[in-house]
């Protein structure tokens, strides 16, 4: 039975190692998914992004700035302008991923997904590059933040003791 195994399995690799040599110069096996044709129909795909944006949008009766501005805090309780500041910035938050998912869709789209696949790739390294250089500036900007924060009289002071922000 395991010779009957290894027969089969050598007689796979072979099939295999011919349909390389036969496919030279042909296109490849998988060049549908390097293509930057869908899959799935036109059609299907429209009304699969449509029902996409539907859930992401957001209901017409959320609180905007503008209304928990303008209206009279004074008059509710601190727990329910807690609720309300706190739902305020969760609706912001869900804006903000919304607005980044339609951007992030648009910037890659008509573009085949191998190649976004690549752009990606090189994005992220270039990220990861510069996370020194971002940390070095974040850490620059908060000492510029802590010193602004100071009293002019004090900020002075340390100027003249040589203090650099």
């Amino acid at each position: 039975e395991t010779e009957k195994r290894l027969r089969m399995e050598q007689d796979r690799q072979r099939k295999i190692k011919e349909k390389i040599r036969e496919s030279k110069g042909k296109v490849p096996p998988n060049f549908r998914l390097m293509s930057s044709t869908p899959k799935q129909p036109l059609q299907q795909q429209q009304q699969f992004e449509q029902q996409y944006e539907q859930q992401q949008q957001p209901p017409k009766e959320r609180l905007s700035i503008a209304s928990i501005a303008s209206a009279n805090l004074v008059g509710l309780s601190w727990k329910e302008q807690l609720r309300l500041k706190k739902q305020l910035a969760k609706q912001q938050e869900e804006e903000a991923a919304h607005s980044m998912h339609l951007e992030e869709k648009n910037k890659w789209e008509g573009m085949p997904a191998w190649k976004v696949t690549l752009l990606k790739e090189r994005e992220r390294k270039a990220w990861e590059k510069a996370a020194p250089q971002r940390a070095a500036d974040q850490k620059r900007r908060e000492e510029e933040e802590r010193f602004n924060s100071l009293p002019a009289w004090k900020q002075q002071l340390l100027l003249k003791k040589g203090y650099k922000y």
